[in-house]
């Protein structure tokens, strides 16, 4: 064969094995049938690839390879190799979807499963066990969604679900979102789960004030009696000034509370009454937390010198809400230098 010729068969035959790999096969498999090792490197790349190559889904290390690659490759493997339990185990360990694929007999595996996480798939008898489930829940809490009906029903269950991931609660019986050891479990986890209790519960004080304090904005669940208690809206925005947001009017113009809530978080000032963005006292305690504060000023503090230099040393950017007179004083000048030293730093913090 001429050398030139035998150079371009070459070529084409490997442009047409790379094509083949995206085509699915058909006339390229015809003419060129692939080798172990290129199929191997197909796997390796895609571990999807696998489902054009027929003749290796039968072939123990093509299958582990494609797995390993990506776990859903399973779904293209033999009967006989989806019951395989190193490839099996391989498999949902890269994508616990891959369960899905696994034979009846594995999807009944204890150690599949867990290593899975993926009830849905598991097999009804693993659903309806509770020293199982109660390992599965351990590791996800969200689980208990696929667990038998009678398990979502048994209080030790849920009472592990909700300590793990506050919104399993969702899953529970319906009984159980009223009861008060499993509602406080679930809001210690996660603040927000209060949405989902009892409104009963959401008037009780020690469970919202719970939840509040891992998540304050759960605060916006609480019934309006405790919307309406000033103890619980100072326990808010205390702990997160912005939260102010989601009380009622008259708290916006309380001093004391809007006072707690810049203290805070100085940009809480938006939400304070029009009142209260004109004292000079809350608009001081904001603009010392966060000089950008100023903007939610009124115009009046906004042209008070003491509060522009106080909010342009915290954060230069801040000069840009001072009035157009204060802007061009020399004083507020050189504390705004102060104020990009001070902004620098505390980014250089926050990296």
């Amino acid at each position: 064969m001429d050398l030139d010729y035998e150079h371009k068969y070459l070529k084409y035959k490997k442009k047409y094995l790379d094509l083949k790999e995206y085509s699915g096969g058909g006339f390229f498999d015809f003419i060129f049938k692939p080798t172990r090792k290129q199929v191997l490197a197909a796997v390796n790349r895609n571990g999807l690839a696998l489902k054009k190559y027929k003749d290796f889904q039968n072939d123990n290390d093509v299958v582990l390879a494609a797995v390993q690659q990506d776990g859903r490759a399973l779904e293209y493997a033999s009967n006989d190799l989806r019951g395989n339990k190193e490839i099996v185990l391989t498999a949902v360990q890269q994508n616990s979807l891959a369960l899905y694929y696994a034979s009846p007999e594995l999807q009944n595996n204890k150690e599949i499963v867990l290593n899975a996480v993926k009830l849905k798939f598991a097999s009804e008898e693993l659903k309806a066990n509770k020293k199982f489930i109660l390992d599965v829940l351990k590791k996800d809490g969200l689980e208990l969604k696929f667990a038998s009906p009678e398990l979502r029903g048994d209080k030790e269950v849920v009472l592990v679900a909700v300590k793990q991931n506050g919104y399993a609660l969702e899953y529970a019986s319906n009984e159980f979102r009223a009861d008060r050891e499993v509602v406080l479990a679930a809001v210690q986890q996660n603040g927000k789960v209060l949405e989902y209790v009892s409104d009963k519960l959401k008037d009780d004080k020690e469970i919202v004030l719970a939840a509040i304090k891992q998540d304050s904005f759960a605060f916006y669940y609480a019934s309006y009696e405790l919307q309406n208690n000033k103890e619980v809206v100072f326990a808010v925005v205390k702990q997160n000034g912005r939260a102010l947001l989601y009380a009622l009017k008259k708290f916006k113009n309380n001093e004391k509370i809007v006072l707690a809530a810049v203290q805070s978080n100085g940009l809480a000032l938006q939400y304070a009454s029009d009142e209260l963005r004109d004292n000079i006292e809350v608009v001081l305690t904001a603009v010392q937390s966060n000089g950008l504060a100023l903007q939610y000023a009124s115009y009046e503090l906004q042209n008070n010198k003491k509060v522009v230099l106080a909010a342009v040393q915290q954060n230069d950017y801040a000069l840009k809400y001072a009035s157009l007179k204060l802007r061009g004083d020399s004083d507020v000048k050189l504390a705004t230098v102060e104020g990009e030293k001070n902004r620098k730093r505390i980014n250089s913090f926050q990296k």
